[in-house]
């Protein structure tokens, strides 16, 4: 095999890398938008246990408008910033964690619209991909971390939930 080949070949798998994990970066923003989701309408949910005087009614209003809730974040497709948005609107989350998807949406945002873009000036990706291997991955650990933030919301509320569906609720 010749030297150009070689070098071919070893900046293909630098590039395999470097798609791969932008790739990956877009798959945990959709898994926090899900997660996102299942909070949101989990809180709307959950909000009628902190009334004092609560009536069955009340709970099985309650989580008709958490399905309804559902239904429509899920069949709108609602992309990461709306979904911060309505999570501050209706969620005890804590402010960090807000700020860290806003974070997360700034970081995709980047991947999405502007990356590509900004190589074309240097040109990493065509001489020296791996040039991008330290930034991309700071990215895709701090998404993972959201992402398992938001999953462990979502599991405890999860819990909630079916705890209230055995007693009957």
């Amino acid at each position: 095999m010749s030297k150009n080949k070689n070098t071919n070949k070893h900046l293909s798998k630098q590039l395999d890398y470097i798609f791969g994990s932008i790739g990956y970066i877009f798959y945990l923003t959709s898994l926090i938008e899900y997660n996102l989701i299942q909070i949101i309408s989990a809180e709307k949910y959950l909000q009628v246990f902190d009334k004092d005087d609560i009536e069955l009614i009340d709970i099985i209003k309650a989580k008709e408008e958490s399905n309804r809730t559902l239904h429509e974040l899920t069949s709108e497709n609602k992309m990461l910033g709306k979904l911060i948005s309505l999570l501050e609107k209706t969620s005890n989350v804590d402010d960090g964690l807000i700020s860290e998807l806003r974070r997360v949406s700034e970081i995709r945002g980047y991947y999405a619209h502007q990356f590509f873009k900004d190589d074309l000036y240097v040109r990493h990706l065509e001489t020296d991909p791996l040039f991008y291997k330290k930034m991309i991955n700071n990215d895709v650990t701090f998404i993972y971390k959201v992402h398992r933030r938001t999953l462990e919301i979502d599991e405890t509320n999860r819990y909630v939930a079916n705890k209230a569906k055995e007693l009957g609720l």
